[in-house]
């Protein structure tokens, strides 16, 4: 279970699900974000991200990534 999500991140988890929601994946498991797939969302949904907000975002993507690897 996660812990509970700051009120000033939700939109940054949010932003996380959409972007993850058209993940890739390799065959052996999902591919990480990439800075393409980050910039082709915010463009595509009009969203002007701060570096904090990236940062954000990758870090979200490393760690789902960890957990699915540890839950195989």
């Amino acid at each position: 279970m996660l812990p509970p999500i700051p009120e000033e991140a939700e939109h940054i988890w949010m932003w996380f699900q959409e972007i993850a929601s058209g993940r890739t994946s390799n065959g052996y498991g999902p591919n990480p974000l990439s800075w393409v797939d980050i910039d082709a969302w915010a463009r595509l949904t009009g969203r002007d991200l701060r570096r904090s907000e990236i940062a954000a975002i990758m870090d979200l993507d490393f760690m789902w990534r960890k957990s699915v690897s540890q839950a195989k």
